[in-house]
C-alpha cells in the first residue's frame, strides 16, 4: 500500500492529543493541560464540596470528564444465562521527575521553551497501566462494581530514582461498574462504567498528576449475544430507521471482530474518512468532457445525462413507495 501523508498527519495529530506518541513520553509542561483526548479527570476538592447533587453528573459529554460509559442492549433471557465480563483498563498516568539528571529525550515540537527556569526543573514521566478485571452477573442483583487496584504502577513509580515526590497509594483511584436497566420488555440495557474516582485539592496535590489518560476498556462478553438499538424517525415525510451497536458517553465503541461480536473496545475518537469523489467524464462510453459538449451531437449527450437523473430519481422514490419493514425505510 503507498505511502499516504494525510494518514500519517492525522495519526501524528491524534496521538498527540491524546498522550501517546513517543515524544510525548516526557513532558515538561503538566499532562492534564495538553491532553485533551481520552483524560478522565479527577473531581475537584471545591466542586464536590460547594456544587449541588444534582450538578455532579458524570455522565455528561465534556472535554473535562470523570466517566465515561459504553452501553449495550441484551435479551433477558442472555442475562438468566449469568455471564460473565472480562474487562481489560488501559491508559497511562505521570509522575514528576527532577529534569537536571536526565536527557530530555526526542526534541518535543510542542514544548514551550519560556515555561521559566522551575518548570525547566523537572519533567512529568508517562507510565502504562492495563489492568484485568472479572465480574460474574446474576439475575437478582442489577448493579456490580471493582475498584482497580494501582498498587504495582504506584510501586514502580516510586522504583524511580528520579522521582520528585513518592507516590502515595491512593494517588490513582479508579472505579469500573456494571449497571442493568430494563429496556423494553424483554430486554436490558448493559451499561459499562470507566470512573476516575480520586479527589485534587490543588493545595496539597499539584505535585502530582491524578489525571488518566488515554483511557480505553475492551470487554469480553465471552458467549452473551447482543441485540442492536433501534431509533425510528420521519425523515422528509417518510419513515426511517436506524440501527446500532452501542450508546457512548465522552468515548466510541466498536466491536473487534463484527462476525462473532463477543469482544469490543472503547475508543477516544471516531474516524471517518470521506471517499474521493471524482467528476464523471464518460458515461456509457460516452465522452462527457467540455470539449466534447462544445461539438456537434451535444444535444444528444445531455438528453442521455438527463434520462440517467431521472432514472435515479424514480429509483429512489421506488424504494420509498415499496418499502417493507412496518412501514420502515433501513
Amino acid at each position: 500500500m503507498p505511502y499516504d501523508f494525510r494518514e500519517d498527519l492525522v495519526s501524528y495529530i491524534l496521538s498527540r492529543m491524546e498522550g501517546s506518541n513517543e515524544l510525548d513520553s516526557k513532558v515538561k509542561t503538566q499532562p492534564s493541560k495538553r491532553f485533551i483526548l481520552g483524560p478522565l479527570a479527577a473531581d475537584m476538592v471545591d466542586d464536590v464540596k460547594h456544587a449541588p447533587a444534582n450538578d455532579l453528573n458524570p455522565d455528561k459529554a465534556s472535554i473535562r470528564a470523570t466517566r465515561l460509559r459504553t452501553s449495550i442492549l441484551v435479551d433477558n433471557t442472555e442475562l438468566d444465562k449469568k455471564p460473565e465480563f472480562s474487562i481489560l483498563v488501559k491508559g497511562y498516568v505521570f509522575y514528576k521527575i527532577r529534569s537536571d539528571e536526565v536527557n530530555d529525550g526526542p526534541e518535543n515540537p510542542l514544548e514551550d521553551d519560556n515555561l521559566g527556569e522551575e518548570h525547566n526543573k523537572y519533567l512529568w514521566v508517562r507510565k502504562e497501566f492495563q489492568l484485568p478485571i472479572s465480574m460474574q452477573i446474576n439475575s437478582n442483583k442489577s448493579d456490580y462494581s471493582t475498584y482497580l487496584d494501582f498498587s504495582e504502577i504506584v510501586s514502580s513509580c516510586n522504583s524511580d530514582d528520579l522521582i520528585y515526590k513518592k507516590i502515595l497509594p491512593d494517588t490513582w483511584k479508579a472505579e469500573v461498574s456494571v449497571s442493568i436497566k430494563k429496556y423494553e420488555d424483554n430486554k436490558s440495557i448493559v451499561h459499562f462504567y470507566l470512573s476516575n474516582t480520586a479527589i485534587y485539592d490543588y493545595n496539597k496535590d499539584r505535585d502530582v498528576e491524578k489525571t488518566l489518560f488515554n483511557c480505553k476498556m475492551r470487554v469480553d462478553l465471552h458467549n452473551l449475544t447482543t441485540s442492536k438499538f433501534l431509533e425510528q424517525y420521519n425523515y422528509n415525510g417518510h419513515k426511517q430507521q436506524y440501527l446500532y451497536d452501542f450508546r457512548t458517553i465522552n468515548c466510541q465503541a466498536s466491536f473487534l471482530d463484527n462476525q462473532t461480536k463477543n469482544i469490543f473496545e472503547t475508543s477516544n475518537y471516531y474516524l471517518f474518512k470521506q471517499k474521493k469523489i471524482d467528476v464523471i467524464s464518460n458515461l456509457y462510453d460516452n465522452d462527457l468532457s467540455f470539449i466534447s459538449l462544445s461539438k456537434e451531437g451535444w444535444e444528444n449527450k445531455l438528453e442521455l445525462i438527463l434520462n440517467v437523473m431521472e432514472n435515479l430519481y424514480n429509483h429512489s422514490n421506488n424504494i420509498f413507495e415499496n418499502h417493507s419493514n412496518n412501514g420502515f425505510i433501513d
